[in-house]
């Protein structure tokens, strides 16, 4: 049996384009305004949730949108990909 010095996995690459939609739960802030400028804000009627939608270039986008949201104290309550700029 040969041993493999080089794996192949068929990892998605975070490096696309993708459309998010993030589910938070908290008050409309200007501070939450200036975080998610470039965003779709929508308040969703139960329970103080409001739907951010829209494009992200790729991860490191998305986790510093992610923290911070967490630095200004928003519970975030899902995140989660529509579409990405190669199945558009």
């Amino acid at each position: 049996m040969e041993i493999q010095d080089t794996f192949f996995w068929n990892r998605p690459t975070y490096k696309t384009e993708a459309m998010y939609h993030i589910v938070i739960r908290g008050e409309v802030t200007d501070s939450l305004m200036h975080i998610v400028d470039s965003l779709q804000m929508r308040r969703e009627a139960k329970e103080d949730m409001i739907s951010l939608i829209g494009w992200l270039p790729d991860q490191s986008s998305l986790i510093g949108l992610l923290n911070g949201l967490n630095n200004i104290r928003q519970e975030i309550i899902s995140v989660r990909i529509i579409s990405t700029s190669t199945n558009n």
